[in-house]
C-alpha cells in the first residue's frame, strides 16, 4: 500500500500544481485520486500494522485526532499527506472540517451526512448558534470517496457500523492555528480551542462531584451556567448531558440560566434534550446487534426527522416501502432483549399489535384527530372514541422515547 500511496501522490501533487494549489480546488480533486487509486481492493488491516510495527522508520506524525482507535501518517508531501484512521465505536459528532480534503472508506460501512451550518446569532469568533441543515445523507462502502470541504458552514459526521472501519485520509496540512469545531443540533457550533484551560478543569472537577453528591453537582453545575460566558456554558452542559437522563435534573440545572437569560435557557435545554437522547442511543448500541437494527440505530443517532429517516431506508432498499420497513425494523426490536436492566426491550419501549397501530398512525400524522381516525378504521369508531385518553398516553410515551423520536418528527 505504500507504494501505492507514493505514486498516488505524486500523481495528486502534479495535478494539484496545475491548478496553482487552490485549496478550493482540493477537496473534488483528492476525492476523485482516491476514487480511481482503488487502494480498498486487497486492503488488509493486519498487514498495514504489521509493516508499522516493524518499521524502522516512519513519517512525521501528526497530533493525534480525537476519535478513533489509531491515526497514522502513512505518507506525506509539503502541501498534503495521507492518514490511515481506524475506527472503533461510533461517534456520532458533528464536525466541521479545518482543511480541505477527502476520504475513502477501506474496509467496514458507514452512515455519512453533510450539514450546512446557517449561523444567526454570532456571539464571538469561537461561538455561534443558528440553523442546522441537513443537505445530504449516504451509506458508504468499502472504495466509495467522498470531498471535505473547510468552513464552520460545512458540518459532516460518519458513524460507522463495524468494528473496526478503516478510513483512508488526503489532506491538506494543517495550519497549527486550527482548532476543533463542534456542531450540535439543533444548531450550535464552538471552537474547542476557544475554550479556557479552568473551565476544563471545571468540567473535571464536576466529573469527580458526580461520584460524591449528584445534588452537588446539579447545583454545581446550574451555577456555573449562570457565571460563565455563554460558549464555555455550553461546552460545560454538552460534557455533562451523560449525567441528565432524568428530566427532573435538566430543569433543576436549568433553572438559574432560565431566569437570568430565557433565550439561552431554552436553547440550551433544546441542545441538552438532544444530547440526551444520543447519549441514550450510544449508550445501547450493543442491545442493536442484527443488521438491521444496526442500521436502524446509526438512522436514529445521525438524522434529524422521519423524512431524512426514510430517505435513507429507501437508498438501502428502493424497491420495497420505507415506512413500513422501518416499522418492521421496530417491531423487530421490541423483541429483542434490553441490555439496560431498566429497559422492557432493546426499543425502550413495549409494543403489541394495537400500539404498534398507533405507532404507525403517529408516523403518517402525529396529531389525534388523525392518529383516532386511523385507529377508528380497525376498530369500532365509539371504541376509539372511549379509549382516547389512554391512546393518548401512549402516543406521549412514543414521543418521549429516545429511539423513535426521529419517527415522529
Amino acid at each position: 500500500m505504500l507504494s501505492a500511496l507514493q505514486s498516488l501522490g505524486e500523481a495528486i501533487d502534479a495535478a494539484w500544481a496545475e491548478q496553482h494549489y487552490d485549496a478550493a480546488a482540493f477537496p473534488e480533486l483528492a476525492a476523485q485520486a482516491l476514487s480511481e487509486g482503488s487502494l480498498h481492493l486487497g486492503f488488509s488491516l493486519e498487514s498495514t500494522l504489521a509493516a508499522v510495527l516493524t518499521a524502522r522508520q516512519m513519517p512525521a506524525q501528526e497530533p493525534p485526532v480525537s476519535r478513533g482507535l489509531l491515526t497514522l501518517t502513512l505518507a506525506r508531501w509539503p502541501r498534503f499527506l495521507f492518514e490511515l484512521r481506524v475506527l472503533g465505536e461510533p461517534d456520532p459528532s458533528l464536525q466541521s472540517h479545518r482543511v480541505p480534503g477527502a476520504f475513502q472508506l477501506l474496509s467496514g460501512q458507514a452512515l455519512a451526512s453533510s450539514w450546512v451550518f446557517d449561523p444567526e446569532d454570532e456571539i464571538n469568533e469561537g461561538f455561534a448558534w443558528g440553523r442546522l441543515e441537513l443537505e445530504r445523507v449516504e451509506w458508504l462502502k468499502p472504495g466509495d470517496a467522498r470531498p471535505a470541504a473547510p468552513g464552520r458552514q460545512m458540518v459532516h459526521t460518519s458513524v460507522t457500523l463495524d468494528d473496526p472501519t478503516v478510513m483512508l485520509v488526503l489532506r491538506a496540512t494543517r495550519p497549527s492555528v486550527l482548532g476543533e469545531r463542534r456542531t450540535w443540533t439543533p444548531g450550535a457550533s464552538l471552537d474547542l480551542s476557544q475554550i479556557p484551560a479552568l473551565v476544563s478543569l471545571q468540567q473535571q472537577a464536576l466529573e469527580v462531584m458526580q461520584h460524591v453528591s449528584i445534588d452537588r453537582f446539579d447545583d454545581a453545575l446550574g451555577q456555573l451556567l449562570t457565571r460563565l460566558d455563554v460558549a464555555s456554558a455550553f461546552y460545560l452542559l454538552m460534557q455533562s448531558a451523560r449525567h441528565l437522563s432524568e428530566p427532573s435534573r435538566r430543569e433543576r440545572v436549568l433553572v438559574g440560566l432560565n431566569a437570568q437569560s430565557p433565550v439561552w435557557g431554552r436553547r440550551f435545554a433544546e441542545a441538552l434534550d438532544e444530547e440526551v437522547r444520543r447519549q441514550w442511543l450510544l449508550r445501547r448500541q450493543s442491545a442493536w446487534t442484527a443488521p438491521e437494527h444496526r442500521r436502524l440505530w446509526a438512522l436514529m443517532l445521525t438524522l434529524p426527522n422521519r423524512k431524512a429517516l426514510l430517505d435513507a431506508i429507501h437508498q438501502l432498499h428502493p424497491g420495497e416501502d420505507a415506512l413500513e420497513l422501518a416499522l418492521e425494523w421496530v417491531r423487530s426490536l421490541a423483541l429483542a432483549p434490553a441490555q439496560n436492566p431498566n429497559d422492557p426491550n432493546a426499543l425502550g419501549v413495549e409494543l403489541n399489535d394495537t400500539t404498534s397501530l398507533i405507532l404507525r398512525a403517529m408516523m403518517e400524522s402525529d396529531d389525534m384527530p388523525s392518529v383516532l381516525r386511523r385507529l377508528g378504521e380497525v376498530y369500532e369508531p365509539e371504541d376509539v372514541r372511549a379509549q382516547a385518553s389512554r391512546i393518548a398516553s401512549v402516543c406521549a410515551l412514543f414521543r418521549r422515547a429516545p429511539a423513535l423520536q426521529p419517527l415522529l418528527r
